[in-house]
């Protein structure tokens, strides 16, 4: 879920400031604890935002995000989740 997020404000961050984001650097690892931080504030929130500390440029970054959105953006890999899961179980003959 965290790497969906990343890569979600990766892309807004690296269009907007012009500076892409790379997983395995010092903004990377930034933007992905901010991505953590906003997952965890959703899980009791309707809608959350963090500031990532000086992502680009000595800037903060703030990330702004619905639960609704945050669904939406996950909907592809839950739904790749739910078929693996019919699978292991009607795999292990226990479908309903």
């Amino acid at each position: 879920m965290d790497d969906a997020l990343f890569d979600h404000f990766g892309a807004k961050v690296g269009a907007s400031h012009g500076t892409p984001i790379k997983p395995a650097s010092r903004a990377g690892w930034r933007l992905l604890d901010g991505c953590e931080r906003l997952r965890k504030l959703l899980s009791t929130l309707p809608e959350a935002a963090v500031s990532v500390e000086n992502l680009v440029d000595g800037c903060d970054v703030p990330l702004k995000l619905a639960r609704d959105d945050f669904v939406a953006l996950l909907a592809p890999l839950l739904a790749k989740l739910g078929a693996m899961t019919r699978r292991a179980l009607s795999t292990a003959g226990l479908e309903r």
